[in-house]
């Protein structure tokens, strides 16, 4: 009820049983590929996640281990400004129903309204998460079915938002 009414709820429990886990970062290919369209609209930030080790040992925060990317938030109506596009592309090693996690980092002037859109086996969901909160851990967006290896299901992240000044984030899904 909670995450139907927009409230992020950070669960003490995992609430996927599926064990087959995949996670793609931008720091590294892990299990799919992160690619950012204009390059040069993504910079480079500091301690976001990274899948760096099997196992963590006691007070290691695998949210401070890798990089992020940022970037400029552009107003659609501004013609001059061109969205760009930050996509993880899973290698799923089977189809099946799949929990859907993303990852940023949270900024003083993140946006409010980060456009996501999970390309999935039947169709595609759009998400707006607010960027302002829940940084440095996984928000989940849904379950959804994923095919066996496909090229184009994944996760999409744009840089068009709602107000000008503010930047979106990216990191793992």
């Amino acid at each position: 009820m909670l995450e139907n009414a927009g409230a992020n709820v950070l669960l003490p429990r995992e609430r996927d049983i599926n064990t087959i886990e995949v996670v793609v970062d931008n720091d590294a290919l892990m299990g799919g590929y992160a690619e950012l369209s204009g390059a040069n609209v993504w910079k480079k930030g500091e301690t976001g996640f990274a899948n760096a080790k099997a196992s963590y040992e006691h007070g290691e925060n695998p949210f401070v281990m890798g990089t992020y990317r940022v970037a400029d938030g552009v107003v659609k109506r501004k013609k001059q400004q061109a969205e760009s596009v930050a996509k993880w592309i899973p290698r799923m090693p089977e189809n099946g129903e799949y929990a859907v996690y993303v990852s940023y980092k949270t900024l003083p002037n993140s946006t409010e309204d980060a456009l996501y859109t999970v390309k999935y086996n039947g169709g595609e969901t759009q998400f707006k998460v607010n960027q302002k909160m829940g940084g440095g851990t996984w928000i989940y967006l849904g379950t959804f079915p994923f095919s066996e290896n496909s090229a184009e299901q994944g996760v999409y992240l744009s840089n068009l938002s709602g107000k000008q000044g503010v930047v979106v984030t990216a990191d793992a899904v």
